[in-house]
This record gives structure tokens, C-alpha cells and sequence, in this order.
């Protein structure tokens, strides 16, 4: 079974298909994560792997024959829209995208409530040099106070626009999935893809749900110094537990290095460290004037604190 997660970036899918990745190898499926597959795939002992170095020398007719030479029972791979924008190859996107359509039989677009908060994700993304986070370090990284650039902050905006359109055209029997439902009930959301999330607490002990939110609450009460390290030992042993597994996974070339990502930054901090966080919030609203599909009722509204800042 073949799974194909089709993104923007910034949406929550690296967290989605490496997720789905661990809870298929915890329910006993042999399963690879090639990640993303059009730039540029390898084949190691038999297994699809991620190259160190972005290839967009690769053919499609090249992909194509490692997907279907080397596929496993079950593969989890990725889809970003902009790297077939990089490329710039209007043939390379047919033969890819014809096949892609026929050969994955569940495919997944991955989208976003509050389309201001995914713009302000990618300015602090750009300001910090990080696509995602996995470490202390990282969190400590995006959380710095910056002004984020504007013209860049509108060009997300264009180009989540432009994404919606694409994707939605190119697969429209596609499920979609919103980052903000991902986060909140991974459970409901991961077994409505046919993938059993019950292995995760049957095996850690604890929920996948709890997971994302411990581990989040974990680094902030760090940064914050609200909670004495000698409190937070037994939680960070169960974070250590998951993390050491997940780093096998790496180790043994089924999940691409990083593991899944720490949630970044609530809505409530980017507005505290995002400077000219006002100017980015008349820029979305102007967005929204000549877009109406765009929804500014929820613009200001922190779905991982679920509530209005």
C-alpha cells in the first residue's frame, strides 16, 4: 500500500508521513519513507533512500523505475510542489505526476486552517534558517524576536493560493487533511488513513496526541524555567523513549534523518516575537479583500491553545 503526502511544506507533513511511518512499523508493516521523491531518489541494499544532496538531474524515467523496482509492501513518500516549481521541467512534471496519480493509492493534501499563521510559520522559518525543528537548540533558534520580511510573508500567501489551486485541480478524489485537526486528534485523523494508531500507546504507553503536546510543553517550561528540571525527568524519559526508537528507524534506513519535527511556535508567541506582527496581520486582511475563499474570522485564532489571542 502506497502512500503519497502532497504538501506546500509548512503544513505538518513531515510530521504526518513519518508518524504514519513509525505507527506502520509498530503495527508490523514493512515499510520505507523515501520522503521526498522528486528530488532525487537512491537505492541502498535494496532500499529506496533520500540522497544527502537535492538531485534534479534525475530523470523522471529514473524515478519512476526506482519506485517501482525497489517499492516495499507498504511505502510512505512526499510531494512538494515546489520542488517541481525548481525544476521548472514541464515534461519532467507530466511523466511524474501521471505516474504518481496511478501508482499511489492513497494520496493526501496537506493544507491549513489559518493561512496567516502559515505565513507567519515561513517568515520565522526563513529568518532562522530552519524548515523544521528538532532540537532545543532549533526551538531556541526560532523563538528569537525578528521583524519578518513582508514581501516574503505576502509571497507565502501567493503561493499557498497557488498550491490550493494545483493540488486541488491535479487530485481532486485526493483526502485532505487541515495541520490544525493533525495536531489536535492525530488518532482520528492517521486511522482514517487505514493505519492503526493504538500500536503507539500500547507500545510507549501514552498517546500519540500526548506525544506532540508533552514534548512541546516539555521545551517551553525549559526555556521558561516554570518547571524545575527534577520535575520533568519522568516525561522526559517517556519523550527519550519514543525518541530512541524513532532513531533507529533512521539508523536502519525506514525514516529519513531528523525523525518527526517538534511543534514550533504557537499563534500566541509568533505574535510576541514577531515584531512588526501587526503590519504582517493588515497584509493578510488586504490578502483576504482579493481572495474571499481566504478566512480572516479565524486569523487571530491559536488552535493549539484553542482560543482567540
Amino acid at each position: 500500500m502506497n502512500y503519497l503526502i502532497v504538501t506546500p511544506d509548512g503544513v505538518g507533513s513531515t510530521f504526518l508521513q513519518r508518524a504514519m511511518t513509525l505507527l506502520l512499523v509498530l503495527d508490523g508493516r514493512d515499510v520505507v519513507n523515501t520522503h521526498e521523491i522528486t528530488n532525487g531518489l537512491i537505492v541502498e541494499n535494496g532500499k529506496i533512500l533520500r540522497p544527502s544532496k537535492t538531485n534534479y538531474e534525475q530523470n523522471a524515467h529514473e524515478i519512476i523505475n526506482i519506485l517501482k523496482n525497489y517499492s516495499s509492501p507498504y511505502m510512505v513518500s512526499r510531494l512538494a510542489k515546489y520542488h517541481l516549481d525548481n525544476r521548472n521541467d514541464q515534461e519532467f512534471s507530466v511523466k511524474i505526476l501521471d505516474f504518481i496519480r496511478e501508482y499511489y493509492g492513497n494520496i493526501v493534501l496537506c493544507k491549513r486552517k489559518n493561512i496567516f499563521e502559515y505565513a507567519l510559520s515561513w517568515g520565522l522559518r526563513q529568518n532562522s534558517g530552519h524548515l523544521n525543528v528538532f532540537s532545543l537548540k532549533q526551538k531556541k533558534e526560532v523563538r528569537k524576536k525578528s521583524n519578518i520580511d513582508i514581501v516574503f510573508f505576502k509571497k507565502k500567501l501567493v503561493d499557498y493560493k497557488n498550491y490550493i489551486a494545483w493540488a486541488d485541480d491535479l487530485f481532486p478524489k485526493a483526502k485532505s487533511i487541515y495541520y490544525e485537526d493533525l495536531v489536535d486528534n492525530p488518532e482520528k485523523i492517521i486511522n482514517d488513513l487505514d493505519i492503526h494508531t493504538h500500536s503507539f500507546e500500547k507500545h510507549f504507553g501514552f498517546t500519540l496526541r500526548n506525544y506532540i503536546h508533552l514534548e512541546y510543553d516539555l521545551h517551553e517550561q525549559h526555556i521558561n524555567k516554570t518547571r524545575n528540571i527534577d520535575n520533568m525527568i519522568n516525561d522526559i524519559r517517556k519523550i527519550a523513549k519514543v525518541k530512541s526508537y524513532l532513531n533507529n528507524l533512521v539508523k536502519n534506513k525506514i525514516m529519513p534523518a531528523g525523525t518527526m519535527p517538534i511543534k514550533n511556535t504557537s499563534l500566541a508567541l509568533k505574535k510576541q516575537i514577531v515584531l512588526n506582527y501587526d503590519q504582517c496581520a493588515k497584509s493578510y486582511q488586504e490578502f483576504c479583500r482579493n481572495n474571499n475563499w481566504a478566512d480572516r474570522t479565524i486569523m487571530e485564532f491559536d488552535f493549539w491553545g484553542g482560543k482567540f489571542i
